[in-house]
């Protein structure tokens, strides 16, 4: 801290009085370290982490951009991230007065040094305010205005928040990129619909697995994957199906694993590498596949092949003549890889090399087509981003896969009838998937 309490104090009294169990919380955060006061002309700003938490020379006009797209007759608001305070004092004055403002401070610790630091307790102090901590379930809610510092500056219990605000800060940009993709998916839709009129339903796996043993593994291509080898052969050796994501399946086969279905869901040429193997040993497995995957991969697997769609409107005119399974995806093929699990009557699900980050400094597993390990300067640029693992530290990542991480966590939620086991402390703790060594 460096202002004494009685600078603090109305500030605190407020919040005591007002969230006493939202103070308790920021009464236990630890000291945040490194803060540097920033003087500007004529304003002054803190510093935390390198990050200014707002402009020291034009601060309210900042403030006001970040405010451009706002309605202003917008009766409830959430602001996530408090900055230096100058967002939750213009909104006060823009919004209408019978309007709600929900502020949700990102950084508990951060938070509690900013009231040490500049008199909050103007904003505070206005009934319509609503003071919010994050938890892990916390999600954005529409109408929601942004403090950009504060999104880099969260702390592990608004990490999660922080993360799902940042993917649909993404979603522009994801949209745009599929768009420019159109024509690739319409050149390989039509390319495998006489695929599609012959081969099989992915609905045919479902209900499969026999009550005495219904369990399965899931296998994701993330760097953990090597090491998680020895369980995934003693799960298989005990009965459970194993169902691997395509960028795995090199690796499985090279450490003595037969996948019984590999699903596959790009639909980028590139992928036909996951597959350049010796396929014979697996003339019993299946490929589940998507009608966007490169025709050339699928024509060259010389085995079972069962369609399936996602609930994506591209495919509407196909699934209306070719009716197929549907599965859950999200963005990566390790959802409808696991959705298929769930729907073939698995109860107990292992998730293998399903890390949604890069631990050890490694892009995937090693045997992974194109997996490599990531130089000290293109590790620095993913240090922005980060998730934690399964021994409480960051590890740096990336949007996509960080979105990729909270809708399965989503999806997760909405199956509590299924045992979810990550195998792995490595890579990114999966909220609601508990470690072997923990009981459900």
């Amino acid at each position: 801290m460096n202002q004494d309490e009685d600078f603090a104090a109305p500030a605190i009294h407020i919040i005591q009085e007002r969230w006493p169990s939202v103070w308790s919380e920021l009464e236990a955060a630890p000291d945040y370290p490194g803060i540097e006061l920033i003087q500007g002309n004529p304003s002054v700003t803190l510093k935390a982490g390198g990050i200014q938490l707002a402009s020291a020379y034009e601060p309210l006009a900042e403030a006001r951009l970040q405010m451009a797209d706002l309605s202003r007759e917008s009766r409830r608001l959430c602001l996530y991230g408090v900055g230096m305070g100058y967002l939750p004092r213009l909104l006060l004055n823009e919004l209408p007065g019978d309007a709600q403002l929900q502020v949700v401070p990102l950084n508990r610790a951060l938070f509690k040094e900013l009231l040490y630091w500049i008199d909050q307790s103007d904003w505070l102090a206005d009934e319509r305010i609503q003071l919010l901590l994050p938890t892990p379930d916390t999600r954005p809610e529409p109408p929601y205005i942004l403090t950009p510092p504060c999104l880099w500056l969260a702390d592990e219990a608004g990490s999660s928040l922080r993360d799902r605000l940042l993917v649909n800060l993404n979603q522009d940009n994801a949209e745009q990129s599929l768009e420019q993709q159109a024509n690739i998916f319409s050149d390989n839709m039509s390319q495998n619909e006489p695929l599609l009129e012959s081969d099989g339903d992915a609905e045919e796996l479902f209900g499969k697995l026999p009550p005495s043993n219904n369990g399965a593994v899931v296998i994701a291509a993330g760097p953990s994957l090597n090491s998680e080898l020895a369980a995934v052969r003693r799960l298989q050796a005990s009965g459970r199906i194993v169902i691997a994501v395509d960028a795995a399946l090199r690796t499985l086969l090279a450490g003595g694993v037969l996948p019984s279905i590999v699903v596959t869901l790009d639909h980028k040429p590139t992928i036909s590498r996951f597959f350049d193997a010796d396929l014979n040993p697996m003339r019993d497995s299946t490929l589940v596949y998507f009608p966007v995957v490169d025709n050339a991969v699928l024509t060259a697997w010389p085995h079972r092949r069962l369609a399936a769609y996602t609930s994506n409107r591209r495919y509407d005119e196909l699934r209306r003549r070719y009716p197929k399974a549907t599965l859950y995806a999200s963005g990566t093929v390790l959802h409808p890889a696991v959705d298929l699990a769930v729907q073939m009557g698995a109860k107990e699900i292992h998730l293998a090399g399903a890390d949604f980050s890069f631990p050890d400094a490694r892009t995937h597993a090693v045997g992974v087509f194109d997996a490599h390990r990531l130089e000290p300067d293109a590790l620095r640029e993913r240090t922005a981003h980060w998730v934690i693992n399964g021994h409480d530290e960051r590890v740096p990542s990336i949007v996509n896969l960080i979105g990729y991480l909270r809708d399965l966590e989503d999806y997760i939620r909405s199956r509590p009838d299924v045992d979810f086991v990550n195998l792995s402390r490595k890579g990114a703790r999966i909220t609601g998937a508990r470690y072997p060594e923990e009981t459900r």
